[in-house]
Formats: structure tokens, C-alpha cells, sequence
């Protein structure tokens, strides 16, 4: 019984460990992105309608 509940520790303490690294890696990921992808689109816009707009 002994070797069952120290098999059982270690399941445990492995997705203990690994699951907040991976999701605030995640989450860090798509917040950046999402951040990126917004930056780009708006620089697009001034590029594409505003600037010829303001140099006419």
C-alpha cells in the first residue's frame, strides 16, 4: 500500500507543477499577440487611409 500512495504523489505533484506554468505562459501569449495583431491593424489604417489624407 505504501508503493500505491507514493505512485499517487507523484501524479499529483507533477500536473501541480506543470499546469500554472503553461497557462499563464498561454495566457501571456495571446494577451501579446492579441496586442501585436491591434498595433499592426491600427498602423495599417494610418498607412492605407490617413496619411494620404494628411500629405493630399
Amino acid at each position: 500500500m505504501t508503493h500505491h500512495e507514493h505512485g499517487h504523489d507523484e501524479v499529483v505533484e507533477r500536473q501541480v507543477v506543470r499546469e500554472p506554468g503553461d497557462s499563464v505562459t498561454s495566457y501571456a501569449a495571446v494577451k501579446y499577440g492579441f496586442i501585436l495583431l491591434i498595433t499592426i491593424v491600427i498602423l495599417w489604417f494610418i498607412a492605407k487611409y490617413l496619411l494620404p489624407i494628411i500629405t493630399g
